[in-house]
């Protein structure tokens, strides 16, 4: 995860030569949102240590949209429609049924930490909308993934070891390179959608990635994805199409 935020940074060189945009009116939610999203590295390292990843990740997502929807209420005064509540709702039940479908093992500690993770999740979420509604998204993208490499660093330095991340970079490099310019490219969309939209309904959206998490864990992990997991498919898909329709 380290070597792909060099990565990210390395990619995001380029975006601060075109974008020269000034953070400062900012700088309190970019430190802030840093800290948190430096946090859920942390903490989804540990969770995934815990817990299987049919328990972890449908959690952690699924959770979210229902509390970012009450942080945007309460922080971003946004008032989402009967109908966006109701798909928001529908998407968080849909990936509650995927994530619980599949053998997920004795929770316990990993079942806190994936809470935890959809708290984090969720506050750094509507920190991140508020931000790029003020400064320039890109920009602001380049930024947080430079201040977050930073904060982990030391961090890792003195829990791997550079033999540790030496070690990790020569195992795995393609991946790293995969996981480091899809990380950049898939949150650059979703705060350009948080530019543009109201904060609740793109995250409720963008937690929908589940449903692509519980195909992948079917075909490399060997996870079931029966007929419960194509309820929860078809809920999700219900709520997405209720919060297009919102009006």
């Amino acid at each position: 995860m380290w070597w792909a935020l060099i990565v990210t940074n390395l990619c995001c060189v380029g975006i601060f030569a075109l974008h020269p945009v000034s953070l400062r009116p900012v700088r309190v939610l970019l430190a802030a949102s840093a800290v948190l999203e430096a946090s859920y590295y942390l903490i989804l390292t540990a969770a995934y240590r815990a817990g299987d990843f049919s328990l972890v990740y449908p959690v952690a997502r699924g959770t979210a949209p229902g509390l970012l929807a009450v942080w945007a209420i309460l922080v971003l005064a946004e008032r989402p429609s009967p109908l966006g509540l109701a798909g928001i709702l529908c998407v968080a039940l849909g990936v509650a049924i995927v994530g619980w479908s599949g053998r997920i093992g004795k929770p316990g500690a990993a079942l806190a930490l994936s809470l935890l993770l959809a708290l984090v999740i969720s506050v750094y979420s509507v920190i991140d909308g508020a931000a790029v509604r003020r400064v320039d998204p890109l920009s602001y993208t380049a930024a947080m993934f430079f201040c977050v490499t930073v904060m982990l660093t030391p961090v890792l330095l003195v829990r791997e070891g550079w033999s540790g991340l030496r070690a990790a970079v020569r195992l795995e490099p393609l991946r790293i390179l995969g996981i480091g310019v899809g990380q950049l490219a898939g949150y650059l969309i979703v705060l350009w959608v948080y530019a543009r939209a109201p904060v609740a309904y793109g995250g409720a959206i963008r937690e929908s990635s589940v449903l692509l998490a519980a195909l992948l864990g079917w075909r490399f992990l060997g996870e079931p994805f029966g007929s419960r997991r194509l309820l929860g498919a078809l809920v999700i898909v219900s709520g997405v199409a209720l919060i297009a329709l919102r009006g």
